[in-house]
């Protein structure tokens, strides 16, 4: 997920992060895979997992991590691979699994689940004993990514989501004592500081990374519930509405110039160009010594509009391969890795977003005021439509918004047409 090197950097004490680990594997026997133990403790072998953390992360996971797993599991024995992140970790995945060469389990982007188990390289989970009772202790967003043609393929490992931040100072300007909680009051605040030369919209950029907190908070959709049909949703009139308004946010000055690839939003909030943008909690540890930032700031939920306030989630999931020869002892680390145990662990060492609920009630992380704002948003989020053509969906309906931002057509016109575009899409399955 983008800016994730900075997450360890960024919160010594306000990370995001997570773990995992596994074991060398090949294909399995049908008696390996049908053999059971009734009583998971008492589980013995080794699994290795593939993990994208950085070294201080893997070292938590290491060092703090697998011994509290082994206090429960003492017959497991965890290996941990550390991999590059990235495009080149997603080719070795396809090709470890294509070869039947894959760890028992690795840490994944939660975009590339879904090609992942279309290519029938994952294991089931949902199956497995006590995942409906980790699946209630567990954020419904971060828990959604993993859900795939019926199915849960992985767990969630750790979260981000991105929520507004605010110029202080500049809200105190335009007469603000707080920030505002709605669209419209997001849309005053915008007019405010406009006089003084300062667009109070940080949309990041074209992206749906960018855009959809917006969108969906105006009222868009992206497809169905059960995301199979995109016409009607996309293009529905509360989408084209939607879209309409960033239009005219833009026609206005209102939205920052980093939205079509002008002054990026960090630099543009720094040099006091940005009333607002919107980020991970990544930002603020990378960008607390800056002078506009330092005691200057003001964090706060997506101002909601007609679809409410939502934002965009992301983070790393879970994953157990299909070749592994210990599936149950890999499972088992899985759910260990997003128990509450576990969590508390991440957050304590590495001040990450906790996936699991229970883990969000502790002091730890109620009384950090800034992970606290980030739990608070990600109760409302939107998980990017699981599909192995996410990529192709999500190019899509950039293309269609830069279309009606450039004004090369309209709203309807470039939601109809991307609606055409991302069924197509969610019928190759």
């Amino acid at each position: 997920m983008k800016n994730k090197k900075l997450l360890s950097l960024i919160l010594t004490g306000l990370v995001a992060s997570s773990i995992l680990v596994g074991c060398g594997s090949k294909a399995p026997t049908q008696e390996q895979q049908s053999a059971t133990t009734t009583d998971e403790t008492k589980l013995k072998g080794e699994i290795e997992m593939w993990s994208t953390f950085t070294d201080i992360e893997n070292k938590v996971l290491k060092d703090k991590i697998v011994p509290e797993f082994n206090k429960k599991y003492p017959d497991i024995k965890v290996k941990i691979t550390p991999m590059p992140g990235g495009d080149d970790y997603k080719k070795q995945i396809l090709q470890a699994a294509m070869s039947g060469t894959t760890p028992d389990l690795a840490r994944t982007d939660i975009v590339d689940v879904a090609q992942y188990a279309k290519e029938d390289y994952l294991t089931a989970v949902d199956s497995m004993p006590g995942f409906d009772d980790l699946k209630k202790d567990l954020y419904e967003g971060p828990v959604s990514t993993n859900f795939y043609n019926g199915h849960y393929y992985g767990i969630p490992l750790d979260t981000n989501t991105k929520i507004a931040i605010y110029n202080k100072s500049m809200l105190t300007k335009a007469g603000l004592t707080e920030a505002p909680k709605t669209m419209d009051e997001l849309e005053k605040y915008a007019e405010a500081v406009k006089k003084d030369k300062v667009m109070g919209i940080g949309i990041a950029n074209i992206d749906t990374w960018g855009t959809m907190p917006y969108f969906l908070s105006l009222g868009g959709k992206v497809t169905d519930k059960t995301n199979t049909k995109a016409s009607g949703f996309l293009n529905s009139a509360e989408s084209v509405k939607a879209l309409e308004k960033i239009v005219e946010w833009n026609d206005k000055g209102y939205v920052a110039k980093s939205l079509l690839g002008g002054e990026g939003s960090w630099e543009g909030f720094n040099a006091g160009h940005y009333g607002m943008i919107d980020d991970g909690p990544w930002w603020f540890p990378a960008n607390k010594d800056q002078k506009s930032v330092k005691d200057n700031v003001v964090f706060a939920p997506i101002p909601k509009g007609d679809g409410g306030s939502i934002s965009i989630v992301g983070g790393e999931d879970t994953i157990v391969f299909k070749a592994s020869k210990n599936q149950q002892q890999a499972i088992a680390f899985a759910k260990f890795l997003a128990s509450d145990e576990a969590q508390t662990i991440f957050a304590t060492e590495l001040g990450m977003m906790p996936v699991n609920k229970k883990t969000a009630e502790k002091p730890v992380v109620k009384d950090n005021a800034m992970i606290s704002a980030y739990m608070t948003q990600l109760s409302s989020t939107w998980a990017r439509t699981p599909s192995p053509k996410w990529a192709d969906i999500s190019s899509a309906i950039r293309d269609s918004f830069e279309l009606a931002v450039r004004k090369k057509a309209t709203p309807q016109q470039a939601l109809d047409d991307a609606a055409k575009k991302v069924d197509a899409l969610l019928q190759q399955k």
